[in-house]
């Protein structure tokens, strides 16, 4: 499921799913994966007041637990 077709401009892609492995999944039955133009934009969105207010008034509500893992990709 695509989230958003028009992505603030730091975020370049974000994509919402289910696990394809439920084993693996440690009991969490969605994940997002999110892709940022810098890791400085990373850090201007997870405390924008767009991000912030989903997460708050729609995500949190929602759910029983979170785990949130960010890296950078080498390409």
């Amino acid at each position: 499921m695509k989230l958003n077709a028009n992505p603030p401009p730091l975020l370049l892609q974000m994509k919402l799913g289910p696990p394809l492995l439920d084993g693996r999944a440690k009991g969490f039955n969605w994940g997002l994966y999110s892709v940022f133009s810098s890791p400085e934009a990373l850090q201007k969105y997870a405390v924008s007041e767009a991000h912030v207010s989903t997460v708050e008034k729609h995500v949190k509500p929602n759910i029983e637990d979170i785990l949130a893992y960010d890296f950078e990709l080498d390409e």
